[in-house]
């Protein structure tokens, strides 16, 4: 292999994870904000979601473009959902309005539908994957 080559592989495998750092940076300072401007509904229950739905959409897609992608994004699919949860969850704590949290609700359902895409075009890669981050 050859030092472009393996330069090459080693950014490929760190999109997913610089991409990760923005959302996790992008939450924060969204919740910040919002604590700040008392504007934590809005926050809450269109920037994150949509936040994490385009999210889901890139990771879904560049893993059906490109064979190096396909296994990294299921983790971070995983770990969308479970980010999608907890905002739905934290924003009927404390708006406790049920009927706009159905909105932040939907954008844990993205992830998950671009993960049982990919489970699709490499489930056993995707199986392997998940059994050596989640069964040491």
């Amino acid at each position: 292999m050859s030092k472009t080559e393996h330069n090459a592989e080693k950014n490929d495998v760190y999109f997913g994870k610089y991409m990760m750092w923005a959302i996790l940076l992008l939450t924060v300072a969204g919740l910040v904000t919002a604590v700040l401007t008392d504007s934590m509904k809005n926050v809450l229950y269109t920037a994150l979601p949509v936040l994490y739905g385009v999210s889901a959409i890139v990771y879904s897609v560049t893993s059906l473009v490109s064979d190096k992608y396909g296994v990294k994004s299921a983790v971070y699919l995983i770990a969308l959902a479970v980010f999608s949860l907890i905002i739905s969850a934290i924003g009927y704590l404390t708006t406790r309005e049920t009927a706009t949290i159905f909105y932040a609700l939907g954008s844990a359902i993205l992830p998950l539908l671009g993960l049982m895409i990919i489970s699709g075009k490499y489930p056993e890669e995707i199986d392997a994957e998940l059994g050596g981050r989640f069964h040491h």
